[in-house]
């Protein structure tokens, strides 16, 4: 029906959302014909090009895993945390700065706050930052959790904010090394 409104009002264009690289659930989106994907350089390519090693979402994985087999190779402790409401940091509707990364790794944390690396793709650079629950925004989050991440202890599934960034940096090692130096982390 949707697509029959859009050929009646003449638009040239139909976005069906998202499809999912894991869950099978949306293939039957690939069934409407000729289409269209968002690359990982923002832009819209043919679907027959689509190479899921050529995603963001395979960038942020691989950039992430490098991370963690650094900080094992350093004894140093973790926590990682799928994080679904990194959306909701991309709607600037708001004066409070929500987290957008999927992916957290958490390093220490204190009553309110939490220390986290996290490679952000937006500034293609790893972040370390202290973070903290965002208090009186839980009516924002109405996502239905799936059957298979039901009770998973990996979702960070209270929606956060940015508190205070300690690095910036586009090199690994010099993460792993800020935190094997600051005495005060951990």
């Amino acid at each position: 029906m949707e697509i029959e409104f859009a050929k009646e009002s003449g638009f040239k264009w139909y976005y069906p959302g998202y499809v999912l690289n894991e869950d099978k659930g949306f293939e039957y989106k690939l069934r409407l014909g000729n289409y269209e994907y968002y690359n990982a350089n923002k832009r819209w390519s043919n679907y027959t090009q689509f190479n899921p090693q050529d995603t963001i979402s395979d960038r942020v994985n691989q950039l992430n895993n490098l991370l963690e087999e650094k900080l094992i190779e350093n004894e140093i402790t973790y926590k990682k945390w799928l994080y679904p409401y990194f959306g909701i940091g991309y709607m600037n509707m708001w004066d409070i700065s929500f987290l957008k990364t999927p992916v957290l790794i958490e390093l220490a944390q204190s009553n309110i706050h939490k220390l986290v690396a996290a490679y952000d793709v937006d500034e293609e650079e790893y972040q370390l930052f202290w973070c903290e629950h965002a208090l009186g925004h839980e009516q924002m989050m109405n996502m239905a959790i799936s059957e298979n991440m039901k009770g998973s202890d990996i979702l960070l599934l209270k929606l956060h904010k940015y508190s205070n960034y300690l690095l910036q940096t586009t090199n690994v090692n010099e993460l792993i090394s800020y935190l094997k130096d600051d005495e005060s982390i951990g």
